[in-house]
């Protein structure tokens, strides 16, 4: 008995060691291509972010040079007002080029020439108005006539130009290389399947000549000991519960592991079901029947190195899916249409409270919620993510020792209205301000679900809606979001988005 249940058992020992490597080598490849997408997703998000700069370096240069010629021409200071917001505008302007030239991205001696035609451009408009302030206005229109300006400007423009089309070449890239990555996962989880499948094969036919051993080893016993009745009753009576396990066992291999398997996670669940009957088989063979140390190897992987390696497979391809969702919804969200509509502030802030109003009556959260909420022109859906994800991450991030304290208060501030969402949970550390913004990143204890991309989602919409969002906290004590929006929403091009 022992020769002949050595061989088979030894190979089932040696097919779990191989799955093993299989679920290890996945997990090695589900990292490395999380890692992959990581990294093309962060440049992607980076050079967009650097190159925002140069449209608006030409709507502020339009515009200020529009606020010159209505100044010029009609001699009324109020066509200055796009000219002095241009003037505010310039440091974070420069600042933007500066960064941008730094960055290594973009044609440094572009971004050079770049700088030296919005200072020029600035002198003439500088110098023209001036010169009209002075009660020369000749000389004012002497020097917008030289075209000296138009030539800048044109220049300036074919430069700015080249800078959009290779921003638009290198995001491409990049949006290639998420491509290519994404395929690279699909093989390797194919890849995988099919290899574990080979095992799962393999792993049947063994536990079936497993069976088979145990039913001509119960024959043998019962002609080899007639004379002991007794002994060879207990001794069936063994053998036909292990063999009823072996076949429940196959059954359940069978059953499981024939169906379709669409990818690795489906095949993990079984694989747990099988190891456990796996467990149990190893328990049930007799004393004896197989060498102690490839018994030990054998129970070793079934009750420690596969679970291991099933919940590492597990977490990565979980992780991997999550964050190709989260990448395909902010490029939607990034291609979605924005509508300009009337959105009544106080009843969008009120319903997406309401729709929490179970988390809200669990936690026993307080509401607060300052009366006489403007109406402004915006996107209502966004807007509606915005506010659902500030509140959501409210009573997600609470304080453990106390009851949620929310609040929502605003100003009105020239043509924005500013939101501060208030509460008095966990709070951010200074450090971590800017790192709650960042696509897949979180700060503090990770003991809450999420994936880090609620907030640079609330970002991302916000400033698409022209506004913007910032955070102070109290570690320990709370957190205020302060939300910034523009009154009307303009359309624009960089938006897509249209009025209604």
């Amino acid at each position: 008995m022992l020769r002949r249940f050595g061989r088979p058992t030894g190979s089932m020992g040696g097919l779990l060691l191989l799955g093993v490597g299989i679920l290890t080598a996945i997990v090695a490849v589900s990292f490395l291509l999380a890692s992959r997408t990581d990294g093309y997703t962060n440049s992607l998000v980076r050079n967009q972010q650097l190159y925002s700069v140069l449209p608006r370096a030409t709507f502020m240069l339009q515009d200020m040079e529009r606020g010159q010629r209505g100044y010029l021409l009609t001699n009324e200071d109020s066509y200055l007002q796009p000219y002095r917001e241009g003037i505010g505008q310039l440091p974070a302007i420069r600042e933007g080029l500066r960064q941008l030239r730094d960055s290594g991205i973009a044609d440094r001696a572009k971004i050079g020439r770049l700088q030296e035609l919005i200072d020029q451009k600035i002198d003439e408009l500088r110098r023209s108005i001036e010169l009209n302030q002075q009660g020369r206005r000749d000389e004012a229109l002497a020097v917008v006539r030289t075209n000296a300006g138009k030539a800048v400007m044109e220049e300036a423009r074919d430069i700015l130009d080249d800078l959009l089309d290779n921003a638009v070449a290198q995001n491409a890239f990049t949006r290639q290389r998420i491509s290519e990555t994404a395929n690279a996962s699909v093989w390797a989880t194919a890849g995988g399947a099919v290899l574990v499948i080979i095992v799962a094969t393999l792993l049947i036919i063994l536990v079936r000549r497993v069976a088979r051993q145990q039913a001509a080893a119960r024959e043998e016993i019962e002609a080899l000991n007639a004379g002991l009745e007794l002994r060879v009753e207990e001794r069936t009576l063994a053998l036909t519960r292990a063999n009823e396990e072996v076949q429940r066992f196959a059954y359940i291999v069978s059953h499981d592991l024939r169906a379709p398997l669409v990818n690795i996670v489906g095949f993990s669940s079984e694989l747990d079901s099988a190891v456990a009957t796996l467990g149990r088989l190893l328990e049930a063979l007799p004393e004896g029947a197989v060498p102690p140390p490839l018994l030990r190897d054998a129970r070793m992987a079934v009750s420690e190195e596969i679970p291991e390696a099933v919940n590492f497979i597990r977490a990565s391809t979980s992780k991997m899916d999550k964050l190709i969702n989260a990448i395909l919804h902010l490029s939607r969200e990034g291609r979605r249409e924005l509508f300009a509509e009337r959105v009544d502030l106080g009843e969008l802030v009120a319903r997406s409270f309401a729709s929490l109003q179970h988390q809200i009556d669990e936690t026993g959260a307080h509401v607060d919620i300052q009366p006489g909420l403007p109406s402004i022109i915006s996107d209502r859906l966004a807007l509606e993510q915005i506010v659902g994800n500030l509140i959501d991450n409210a009573l997600k991030y609470r304080a453990p020792n106390r009851e949620p304290d929310l609040s929502v208060s605003w100003k009105r501030q020239g043509r924005q209205v500013m939101l501060t969402f208030a509460d008095n949970g966990r709070g951010i550390a200074p450090q971590d301000y800017e790192r709650v913004f960042e696509l897949f990143r979180r700060a503090g204890r990770q003991d809450a679900p999420g994936e880090g991309i609620g907030l640079s989602t609330v970002r991302a919409l916000a400033r698409r809606l022209g506004g913007d969002i910032t955070v102070t906290s109290v570690l320990g004590e709370g957190s205020k979001f302060l939300l910034t929006l523009p009154m009307v929403f303009t359309p624009d091009e960089q938006g897509k988005s249209t009025t209604r």
